[in-house]
């Protein structure tokens, strides 16, 4: 598959409450692990996605770029068997991720609010992505109006890959409150 640009918005829920997530919204369990890579500038990763107890899998290469939020990635799907195979290359210094996913719609944009189960410590985390077209546009999209979001599109400690690398432990919500 080729490389694609990946363009979000991340921002940390500050008043998170399940109402957030509209009656429509799609739910997916998530376990996601990094796996080492002898190219630094390369980050490789294989998730298992639990719908309706139906498991999907996928294996995903991710180039940074010089703006923040905006990735190069290369995504496919992949058997059991081979996410099993992959999982003998986990980095061991990189915890595993579970987190609950929703997905929708809104104004023009797709919507993925992840709520974090593992590692234990991160339960207090809850995620919002917004992808754009364009990254340097700030989406606009409506929630309930009491809602507060932390934009941490720029904040590299919130990326997936510095989360299992432990960037957060010993932190809690008020560390991001300002």
């Amino acid at each position: 598959m080729p490389e694609v640009p990946e363009n979000e918005h991340r921002y940390i829920i500050w008043n998170y409450n399940d109402i957030l997530i509209p009656p429509g919204a799609v739910r997916v369990l998530i376990t996601q692990d990094y796996l080492k890579s002898k190219d630094a500038e390369v980050g490789r990763r294989v998730r298992k996605r639990e719908l309706r107890g139906v498991a999907t899998y996928y294996y995903t290469e991710k180039r940074e770029t010089d703006i923040p939020g905006k990735r190069l990635e290369n995504e496919s799907i992949i058997t059991a068997e081979e996410y099993a195979q992959y999982l003998e290359e986990k980095d061991p210094a990189l915890a595993t991720i579970v987190k609950e996913r929703a997905t929708w719609p809104e104004n023009g944009h797709y919507l993925e609010l992840d709520n974090y189960r593992e590692p234990a410590y991160l339960k207090w985390l809850h995620v919002l992505e917004i992808e754009v077209s364009d990254i340097s546009i700030e989406p606009i999209i409506e929630l309930s109006p009491e809602t507060r979001l932390i934009n941490v599109t720029k904040d590299p400690r919130c990326s997936n890959y510095q989360i299992a690398a432990g960037s957060l432990k010993g932190l809690s919500l008020e560390d991001f409150v300002s």
